[in-house]
């Protein structure tokens, strides 16, 4: 099942919803409809209509910075094994996370596929300033 993620234009708070059904910021209210089906060929976002997408892996960023911190925090103790051991444990988490698909322009995020279509490229700084709001 597609689930999406939209940061409220509003007040800031990520809230999330299933496809084709109205989600609803759950601190301010603020709603947004949309029209998708299943079978998404990624031609336009849904919510701002922008034509650009970009994929990344749906991980927590905040948990992968702290294993390098500890990681490296050990360096001393376990003379750089534990900075291999984090290596190996990103390899193995790389392979089994799947990828999240992001809309440049209002960062809505669609989740739940299992493979990505091969058109989504990786992040572009360059086609994330065309999109930066000043």
């Amino acid at each position: 099942m597609l689930i999406i993620s939209k940061k409220c234009s509003s007040c800031d708070n990520v809230y999330t919803g299933a496809i084709g059904k109205t989600i609803v910021c759950n601190k301010c209210n603020n709603e947004s409809i949309l029209i998708l089906t299943e079978h998404l060929k990624f031609k336009n976002c849904s919510f701002c209509n922008c034509e650009q997408f970009y994929k990344r892996k749906d991980f927590n960023q905040l948990l992968g910075f702290i294993l390098i911190i500890i990681g490296s925090i050990l360096v001393p103790f376990t003379y750089g094994v534990s900075l291999l051991i984090v290596f190996i444990l990103d390899l193995i988490l790389y392979n089994f996370v799947n990828e999240v698909i992001v809309c440049y322009k209002c960062g809505m995020e669609f989740r739940g596929f299992k493979k990505t279509s091969k058109s989504i490229k990786l992040f572009d700084h360059h086609t994330a300033d065309l999109y930066d709001k000043y």
